[in-house]
């Protein structure tokens, strides 16, 4: 198996990974991935373990994966299974913790209580499945100190699609979505079950459709994770990283969002006022200062995107526009002098606005937070990221 760099599967130290899978009536599917991390480079081996299944998938994991068999000397497959990979391990008690069955409740009954699905059958358990998934991604992802990786190899093809839909919807770039890859016939229902390779090697038989059977070593399994791409949406929305709503809401909502991004505002100057214009909805600044560093920043953003400008250099860029004194002389300001000689004009001191003077890096930030605070009440869709001149995407009007 290719090595991985850390830098997209390794947490930090501190941080703890916790595996969520989606399951059915194949219980392998979790014990398959949890040994595909483990024999990872760098290995992965999850905190907590967390299934999301129906009444059915319950029944077989009870059965299949955590029952005692006599196949493993009176162990269920998933002690075996710890035991295999944490033996070793300096805090192997505090590892691979598999937490109570998460299943799936579905809408009320006559009674008036939420019963629990055996499947998912209509539009309505559908709907309380997704609701359910995305609860149960949102209460990982929320906590900083968590690092999620979940699995869609299980369960109904629904539940998959729901999983990696609640990942693009609340997830984050350090999480991972993934799929498990096992070789035929390791694949498919043996007997016994094939859960994991063990040593030495268990003996598995295959019976075929058409009255053959096979036998097959546990040996000759080959199991890897296929890491599923997702776009972490919550990234693109500041005031979205704690979504809120359930799962038809919360699409609802982004859909709305993405179709606003679509189309930039357009942005106009109101110099009477000190305010910008956002589709012809004002944005009034403080003062005539920060009205002259807002609109510099963004008549230059083609220089600004082009070159690293911090605010202090910005600062001599908007004293050249005005006509004061600036000074952008050094070997390694050549890109903002580049600018302050674009806009440099030439007026008789007495016009030289007088809020030039004293004038530095930290007015420009001020000028920046003040557009960034109060640009939410007139257009929340455009939001500037703080520290930093680069804008997100606009329309200048005509003549601005």
């Amino acid at each position: 198996m290719p090595p991985h760099s850390r830098d997209l599967r390794g947490p930090p130290p501190a941080q703890k990974t916790i595996l969520l899978a989606v399951t059915g009536e194949s219980p392998a599917v979790l014990t398959e991935t949890v040994w595909a991390l483990a024999h990872e480079t760098p290995a992965v081996i999850p905190s907590r373990v967390r299934v999301v299944t129906t009444t059915v998938g319950t029944a077989r994991l009870d059965a299949e994966l955590l029952a005692p068999s006599a196949a493993f000397k009176g162990r269920s497959p998933w002690q075996a299974l710890r035991e295999r990979l944490l033996s070793r391990h300096t805090d192997g008690a505090n590892l691979l913790v598999l937490d109570p069955v998460r299943t799936i409740a579905g809408p009320a009954d006559a009674t008036g209580r939420a019963y629990l699905l055996d499947d998912l059958r209509t539009p309505a358990d559908n709907a309380m499945a997704a609701d359910f998934i995305l609860e149960q991604v949102r209460a990982i992802t929320s906590n900083p100190d968590t690092r999620l990786v979940a699995s869609i190899a299980g369960g109904r093809k629904t539940m998959g699609a729901l999983l990696y839909a609640a990942l693009t919807l609340v997830g984050r770039e350090t999480d991972r979505l993934t799929h498990v890859l096992v070789n035929p016939p390791f694949d498919q229902r043996l007997e016994p079950p094939f859960f994991f390779p063990l040593q030495p090697p268990r003996r598995h038989l295959l019976a075929s459709r058409d009255g053959s059977k096979s036998i097959h070593l546990s040996s000759r399994a080959r199991i890897e994770l296929a890491d599923v791409p997702f776009v972490p949406l919550r990234n693109a929305f500041e005031d979205l990283h704690a979504p809120i709503g359930g799962f038809a809401g919360l699409v609802a909502r982004y859909s709305r969002e993405l179709r606003d991004l679509a189309e930039p505002p357009e942005i106009g100057f109101d110099e009477a006022t000190h305010s910008v214009l956002f589709d012809g909805r004002a944005v009034a600044l403080e003062n005539p200062a920060q009205f002259a560093i807002i609109r510099l920043v963004f008549r230059l953003q083609d220089g600004l995107r082009a070159n690293t400008i911090d605010f202090e250099a910005f600062a001599q860029i908007v004293l050249a526009a005005h006509g004061a004194d600036f000074d952008l002389e050094e070997l390694d300001r050549k890109p903002a002098a580049a600018l302050a000689e674009r806009v440099r004009i030439t007026v008789p001191p007495h016009h030289v606005p007088p809020w030039t003077k004293g004038f530095e890096g930290h007015t420009v930030s001020r000028a920046l937070s003040i557009l960034r605070t109060r640009v939410q009440a007139v257009c929340p869709r455009w939001r500037p990221k703080p520290r930093t001149l680069l804008l997100p995407p606009f329309r200048l009007a005509g003549g601005d």
